[in-house]
């Protein structure tokens, strides 16, 4: 009886210590500063793609949703960030933001209220024309003239989830980046406590700082790590500056 009621115990417990393991890892069960040896071994979804000198590109099912998912490491071959790309093709564009708000809902409900959330147009005129119809959202998206972004931070890392079109192709996109090597390397991310103060001439005044980045127009974000691990599409430069729409 005894025997039976340990056995059951223990049936119960060892779900419970995977799932502290995963929330303790930063990504996919993996933390910052892993080698390349130990994702590689330890990666159990099937290979998408081999490259060579690095990991490979893998591809699973996330939420429904057709996914590679990529990772980037340090000179010394340390894991310093991860990218889900999601790969579902929609006929109907409106559909990619239905795949957009189920990733988002995830995001949140693990890492809590993103710290930013928005909405770009790449003119007031799109804007204006199509903003308060979401069933031209989808046109919005297909011709570049629309894209949607949120942002986490964590006490470990950035995570940034995007929607847009890039070249010809619509990216949908979350990557995680390791906070203390994008630090190391950028000094002037940190946050503005750890920053020096230089001191101001007195004959000249202090450029203005946006205070709240969520309601700016700037399209600029958490600092992102990694490049978008898919092999058919470069980033573009949007040539005009786009309009911001808070949600």
């Amino acid at each position: 009886m005894l025997l039976r009621k340990f056995i059951l115990l223990l049936a119960f417990l060892l779900p419970l210590s995977a799932m502290a393991e995963e929330d303790a890892a930063d990504v996919r069960g993996f933390s910052w500063g892993d080698s390349l040896k130990h994702v590689v071994t330890h990666e159990k979804a099937p290979i998408f793609k081999a490259i060579d000198n690095a990991a490979p590109l893998y591809k699973t099912e996330f939420l429904g949703i057709d996914t590679v998912i990529g990772y980037t490491f340090s000179k010394d071959k340390k894991l310093t960030g991860a990218a889900f790309v999601f790969k579902t093709e929609h006929a109907d564009k409106n559909n990619y933001f239905k795949d957009f708000a189920k990733v988002t809902d995830w995001l949140t409900e693990k890492y809590g209220k993103p710290s930013s959330e928005k909405r770009l147009w790449d003119s007031q005129q799109n804007k204006d024309a199509k903003a308060k119809d979401e069933t031209k959202w989808g046109e919005a998206l297909g011709e570049g003239q629309m894209s949607l972004s949120a942002d986490w931070m964590t006490d470990k890392s950035y995570i940034t989830h995007s929607l847009e079109k890039v070249n010809s192709d619509i990216v949908h996109i979350v990557s995680f980046s390791d906070k203390a090597s994008i630090e190391e390397k950028n000094p002037e991310e940190k946050k503005p406590e750890e920053k020096k103060t230089s001191q101001t001439p007195p004959s000249k005044k202090a450029p203005a700082k946006e205070e709240n980045p969520k309601e700016s127009g700037s399209k600029e974000s958490a600092p992102k790590e990694i490049k978008t691990p898919t092999t058919d599409s470069k980033e573009s430069t949007p040539e005009s500056k786009p309009e911001t729409e808070s949600n």
